[in-house]
């Protein structure tokens, strides 16, 4: 495919979709970043994480990197969703109290766990604390999906 692809786009490597919404956030601010991901939905920051968004404000890996380091945001965002665990830094991912607190049944549950440090995966701490009256009914512990 990618053969094709580069003998079809004069050999430049091209994204494959842009669409309109991705365009105009070629143009934001780190505010309206931060605002898009902070305050709206953690979940947008797929939009900034995806390799074809371009930033002509500042440098998006500054921000990223400002973001998924933020313990404070950690600390919000995985007491309402422990799944997003996944998107944060290593020293998020090896903070005792911020894995326990993705873990939690009634935040993300035993599935979150996978995303935490290969440290904190065998403490026995971590591991108790998935155990706790874990999963939603429909939800797979194995497979950290709902069937």
């Amino acid at each position: 495919m990618g053969f094709f692809k580069n003998l079809f786009s004069g050999g430049k490597d091209e994204p494959d979709y842009i669409d309109e919404d991705m365009l105009e956030r070629e143009s934001w601010s780190k505010d309206q970043w931060r605002e898009f991901i902070v305050e709206e939905a953690f979940q947008n920051i797929i939009y900034l994480e995806d390799e074809d968004q371009k930033c002509n404000e500042f440098d998006k890996n500054e921000l990223l990197n400002e973001i998924k380091s933020n313990k404070e945001l950690a600390k919000k965002v995985l007491a309402d969703d422990g799944w997003q665990l996944t998107h944060f830094n290593d020293d998020i991912k090896n903070d005792k109290e911020l894995v326990i607190l993705a873990v939690s049944p009634k935040n993300g549950g035993a599935p979150s766990y996978r995303y935490a440090s290969d440290e904190l995966q065998k403490d026995p701490d971590v591991i108790a604390a998935t155990k706790k009256g874990n999963l939603d009914d429909g939800m797979d512990e194995d497979q950290g999906i709902y069937v």
